[in-house]
């Protein structure tokens, strides 16, 4: 199970850490009787069998929990690096050296959904004489809606 992105292999290498930690205090205690001696509390003899068991479920945790988490961070699709998108109709060219869509490309990468919409600039552009009527009305309508928030 290998996870590529630098980031999400600190988040692994942080559960790795806890769960040492984890067994490294069992065994402390069990070999230091560290209640009796942080705590002045009634010496307990040392268990061995009883930390092995403790250790070997630990473990067993521990492994489940790193292969869980390996399975999710896999799933996380990260788009990073350069994509080859063309400067005229902005489709991306993929894997495969096929051109597609951005939204379709995007989608296909992430768990991202689109919605269009037109920008002030194209609105203006492609309707010059509803545009500043509708740039108020959707200004006004997120208005309304970041105060209800």
């Amino acid at each position: 199970m290998s996870i590529p992105n630098k980031p999400l292999q600190g988040i692994l290498r942080i559960i790795n850490i806890a769960f040492a930690t984890v067994i490294v205090i069992i065994w402390l205690d069990e070999l230091l009787d560290l209640p009796y001696r942080l705590l002045l509390g009634v010496p307990t003899p040392v268990n061995l069998i009883e930390a092995v068991i403790e250790t070997i479920l630990i473990v067993i945790v521990w492994r489940i929990s790193y292969a869980s988490c390996c399975n999710l961070l896999n799933k996380i699709n990260i788009l990073e690096g350069m994509l080859p998108i063309c400067s005229s109709c902005k489709k991306i060219r993929n894997d495969q050296q096929q051109w597609e869509p951005v939204e379709q490309y995007v989608s296909a990468k992430t768990q991202a959904s689109f919605t269009h919409s037109l920008c002030p600039d194209c609105l203006r552009k492609l309707y010059p004489e509803k545009a500043e009527k509708i740039i108020r009305m959707t200004e006004q309508a997120h208005k309304n809606r970041d105060n209800r928030s």
